[in-house]
């Protein structure tokens, strides 16, 4: 069926014009035939079970396609868990060493200022000592020794009187039984000769 050209000039009515098929066999239905019934059921057999070997085929699919993506994110997850750990192994091994390092560089530190104090080396000891309190501020042996160098620079070179007694404090604060009667003899001292030196 096809529209009619507009305007066209003839006898027809207006409307659709119909083609007639000059071979009318050809639509005739080939294969099977409704006289064939045990073919036809045959056919209708094999094409249930495609469609049924299709719906198993197809969930066997999705099953495979989920178990792929449940093992890559199990992948993911192992390896990123695998990492997680050594990097923290890793990491408490550095802090293990820095913190090994940072002892013995104290420990040298103090035994360094220690030795430079026996030997009147008063300002080398102190650098020492500082540095020694730089790694660990509340360390009693550094604050102590620090405390004994600038009581004796404040009291023969009269340099350090006033870090004296703010270091001595803080020693006094962090622990009381730390403070010997001998340094707190030596402030005693100490503050005395500074009241002398301000009255002359």
């Amino acid at each position: 069926m096809k529209p009619r050209k507009p305007f066209k000039k003839g006898n027809k009515k207006p409307g659709y014009e119909a083609n007639e098929f000059l071979n009318p066999q050809e639509f005739k239905p080939s294969g099977t035939s409704i006289n064939d019934p045990e073919s036809l059921e045959y056919k209708i057999k094999l094409s249930k079970k495609r469609i049924a070997f299709r719906h198993k085929a197809g969930r066997i699919y999705s099953v495979l396609i989920i178990a792929g993506i449940l093992g890559v994110i199990v992948l993911i997850y192992m390896g990123i868990s695998g990492y997680m750990s050594e990097f923290r192994e890793n990491h408490n091994t550095v802090i293990i060493l820095n913190t090994l390092e940072e002892e013995n560089a104290m420990a040298v530190f103090i035994e360094s200022g220690i030795l430079h104090l026996k030997n009147s080396e008063i300002e080398n000891a102190i650098n020492n000592f500082k540095l020694a309190l730089s790694i660990d501020p509340y360390n009693k042996t550094a604050l102590y020794n620090i405390t004994l160098a600038f009581s004796i620079n404040c009291e023969i070179n009269a340099r350090n009187c006033e870090e004296t007694f703010e270091y001595f404090e803080r020693l006094k604060n962090l622990d009381e039984e730390s403070v010997s009667e001998e340094l707190e003899v030596r402030l005693v001292v100490i503050e005395e000769k500074i009241k002398r030196r301000r009255s002359e």
